[in-house]
């Protein structure tokens, strides 16, 4: 959509439907229904994906021939694209006409009262959960597939001490401000505190696997494919760290990067981040930086793709100094590193600033 980050609307009905008579050719028809009128005048200035159910079967088939995705609906809007909810029947019928068409139409306008409400019985209940919420999870998974993510995906959240706790994007409570607690979802132990997480939906992960560092200069890469399951509140290992060392981050790579870490005492190393092994199962892995005293240890790190990609470190004095693959050379890993301070020490690595993901293509 001209690269841009397109209009999303979301509807039972859709500003089209297909029809299909005998072995004539498809037929595209305008929507019925006052809230498709009420929003067509949106795609006359903007470009727009529209989300709807699939009302009937030729809508179905349509969806099934955009292999799920969305659609191109010429003459719609200045720019219009359309992406079907394709819902089983039974679950259509309690979605719709059970809950959403007698009962929260009725609601939304002020029909019902206290001499007049809906009989709420098992049937009622029933359609709730297993039409109306079940539809409603389609409909946001349809919805977040125009942008990065999934409520049906999974994300990991890797801690301090080694351990990787997994779940799925819809069993993340909703909530406002600070959110929720971590611990509501997994069992952590004293100290322990999440340095990474990341979405581990493969339209967004693809083929990358993970780097991590640890506070005594040993470094792992590994695959996140054994973290895509959900795990339990205890998680699971994907590093063995020596005694008193912890995890100081974790990121996923694709093997061109170039890690850079800094350590305390103001020395860096760069070196390109396949020279660190990709182990099968947990463990301590290999020196990406031979600390100079028992003293040192690492701040953090970053994986760069290119020279714009900076680790920024604060020093004692109050200052921030950054660190590239552009100011400083490339070398092996293993070694004592750069010095970069002559006068005091790096105090900690200033967080990058997070970046919204673009949309996926093609959604």
């Amino acid at each position: 959509m001209n690269g841009e980050r397109p209009l999303v609307l979301v509807s039972n009905r859709g500003p089209v439907t297909f029809e299909r008579r005998g072995r004539r050719p498809r037929t595209m028809q305008r929507g019925a229904g006052g809230l498709v009128s009420a929003l067509s005048g949106l795609i006359e200035h903007t470009p727009a994906v529209w989300v709807s159910a699939a009302i009937s079967p030729e809508d179905a088939a349509v969806s099934e021939e955009a292999g799920g995705g969305s659609f191109p609906l010429p003459g719609v809007g200045i720019e219009t694209r359309g992406r079907f909810v394709v819902l089983e029947p039974e679950t259509y019928h309690a979605y719709y006409n059970v809950i959403a068409n007698p009962m929260l139409w009725f609601i939304q306008h002020y029909l019902w009262d206290l001499s007049n409400a809906p009989d709420v019985r098992r049937e009622e209940l029933d359609a709730w959960e297993y039409g109306y919420v079940a539809a409603n999870h389609a409909f946001a998974d349809a919805v977040l597939a125009v942008l990065p993510g999934s409520t049906r995906a999974t994300a990991v959240f890797f801690t301090n001490f080694g351990a990787a706790y997994t779940c799925r994007v819809i069993e993340t409570p909703a909530s406002s401000g600070y959110g929720e607690p971590i611990q509501s979802l997994f069992k952590f132990r004293d100290g322990e505190k999440v340095v990474a997480a990341m979405s581990l939906d493969p339209r967004v992960i693809g083929q990358a696997h993970a780097v991590a560092v640890a506070s005594d200069g040993y470094s792992l890469r590994f695959s996140l494919e054994p973290f895509v399951e959900p795990s339990t509140r205890a998680g699971r290992r994907y590093a063995r760290l020596a005694g008193g060392a912890e995890v100081v981050g974790v990121e996923p790579v694709e093997g061109g990067e170039v890690l850079i870490a800094a350590t305390r005492q103001a020395r860096a190393i760069l070196c390109k981040v396949d020279e660190v092994n990709l182990l099968s199962g947990p463990g301590r892995g290999v020196i990406l930086i031979k600390l100079t005293s028992s003293d040192d240890h690492v701040l953090g790190f970053t994986a760069s793709r290119g020279d714009r990609d900076l680790l920024t470190v604060e020093t004692s004095r109050g200052a921030s100094q950054t660190i590239s693959t552009a100011k400083y050379e490339i070398s092996g890993r293993g070694g004592k590193g750069r010095e970069l301070l002559q006068r005091g020490e790096f105090v900690r690595v200033v967080p990058s600033d997070i970046q919204a993901p673009e949309p996926l293509p093609g959604a």
